[in-house]
């Protein structure tokens, strides 16, 4: 590259430089935003507004989002609260 000046610019760096993320979930691939996502997330996976929801079941959503914000665990509590409520209440509509 010495008899060639214009493919210096080409040649890799000496070093890179490294940054290691602060956050364990840069992505949120984990863990939801906020708690407003959350609960847009059960709202799409109920397939209806939270609005509709009794208050209990409402309460118990609030509850869920209020103690966690992991996407596994916040699913999970909400498919084993309100699922069967929720299909009881399908049939009834």
């Amino acid at each position: 590259m010495e008899d060639r000046p214009e493919l210096a610019a080409l040649s890799p760096p000496e070093a890179v430089p490294v940054k290691v993320f602060d956050d364990p979930d840069p992505f949120q691939e984990f863990s939801y935003p906020n708690p407003i996502a959350a609960k847009r997330a059960i709202s799409h996976l109920l397939g209806m507004p939270l609005a509709k929801l009794p208050p209990e079941q409402l309460d118990q959503i609030n509850s869920i989002v209020a103690e966690t914000l992991n996407k596994q665990e916040v699913i999970a509590r909400v498919n084993t609260c309100l699922n069967p409520t929720l299909e009881e209440n399908r049939r009834v509509e």
